[in-house]
């Protein structure tokens, strides 16, 4: 009987030690997934940040590209100015050259 109990005793720690193996390495099992779930809300939040940047960026190149635009439009409108008034001194010339002729007629005359 004695070895009986006693065997049954070491059968019961053997299990008992099996249990808690079996456990153990649950235990590690899910540390390991809630790593790797880590690991992916990891990589979510930085391509969410990836993502609210690129965002940024765009925003800022069409706010420089509206800067940009405006620049230019200011710059047509300097042109077109430059160009009215070369042709109003144009004009003035043209007008002066036909002047001349009348002066040289009346300084003939």
């Amino acid at each position: 009987q004695q070895q009986d109990e006693e065997e049954e005793e070491e059968e019961e720690e053997e299990e008992e030690e099996e249990e808690e193996e079996e456990e153990e390495e649950e235990e590690e099992e899910e540390e390991e997934e809630e790593e790797e779930e880590g690991e992916g809300e990891g990589e979510e939040e930085e391509e969410e940040e990836e993502e609210e940047e690129e965002e940024e960026e765009e925003e800022e190149e069409e706010e420089e590209g509206e800067g940009e635009g405006e620049g230019e439009g200011e710059e047509e409108e300097e042109e077109e100015e430059e160009e009215e008034e070369e042709e109003e001194e144009e004009e003035e010339e043209e007008e002066e050259e036909e002047d001349v002729p009348k002066y040289r007629e009346l300084g003939t005359k």
